[in-house]
């Protein structure tokens, strides 16, 4: 395993070791690691950890990369061994007795680790692309590039927050023309009992997305298996924008795949 700094995000490179395990990242009394495990192989987490199946097999407890369409699911592990069913890569989410239940601030959640100088939150209307974002408080985070032993990309993994009320923007990807991603969200912190909004034939559809949860696919493919295909979607927290009350944001992590044929 190896970590080094890649543009503004972090490359975990894992090893071809039958457990390759990234180093820690804390934050907010969690703590977030990447895990490689070969078939078949064992390794032990804490009940209560959320767990997402990046790539491959979970057979005990049976979990796959997705919930299905437009379902959501529980990452939470109750047992205390796991075990990998194909060639797996894990993203494993630890809490502890200080663990927010609620996030006020980005600055609650500072990251501690490796390269911890790029795991900064900047508010979505600094960005290049976020003019349409002025005085919502909306922040994303670059995150974690990660790559097999073969130098193939599996995942990009970066960190988001939402405060009541924020809509984050419907969008489709069709921007990236051909290099569009597979993208699912685990939440980690559900502050303002938002999820998920996706359009079907103009209806607007929502998911509230608890903390633990992950949905799965919003999109679809072409035949070959080289394109990805999504409905106008986002991320909306709950509550009123306008509020005088206390702040709260919603915190989740999107986890962007290759399609399963990427050219």
């Amino acid at each position: 395993m190896a970590t080094s700094q890649k543009d503004d995000s972090i490359l975990v490179k894992f090893s071809e070791e039958p457990i390759s395990e990234s180093p820690l990242w804390n934050f907010g009394g969690y703590s977030l690691k990447f895990v490689r495990l070969e078939n078949g192989m064992e390794y032990r987490v804490n009940p209560n950890d959320y767990v997402k199946v990046v790539e491959g097999v979970l057979t005990h407890p049976l979990r796959l990369c997705f919930p299905g369409p437009f379902e959501k699911a529980d990452t939470r592990i109750k047992e205390s061994i796991i075990q990998a069913g194909a060639t797996t890569l894990l993203m494993v989410i630890s809490q502890s007795e200080n663990s927010l239940p609620v996030v006020r601030s980005p600055e609650e959640l500072c990251f501690k680790g490796p390269f911890e100088e790029n795991l900064v939150w900047n508010k979505v209307e600094s960005l290049s692309w976020g003019k349409d974002f002025q005085g919502l408080e909306f922040y994303n985070l670059r995150g974690w590039d990660l790559e097999d032993p073969q130098n193939r990309h599996v995942a990009y993994v970066q960190a988001w927050l939402a405060g009541k009320g924020v809509n984050c923007g419907d969008h489709d990807h069709s921007e990236m023309g051909e290099n569009t991603f597979r993208e699912v969200h685990l939440c980690v912190v559900n502050g303002t009992g938002g999820g998920m909004v996706w359009y079907e034939e103009n209806q607007e559809n929502f998911i509230s997305l608890l903390s633990g949860e992950e949905h799965g696919p919003f999109w679809d493919w072409s035949d070959d298996l080289t394109k990805v295909v999504y409905p106008f979607h986002r991320w909306q927290g709950a509550g009123d924008l306008h509020s005088s009350a206390q702040q709260a944001f919603d915190f989740w992590f999107a986890v962007e795949l290759p399609p399963p044929k990427a050219t």
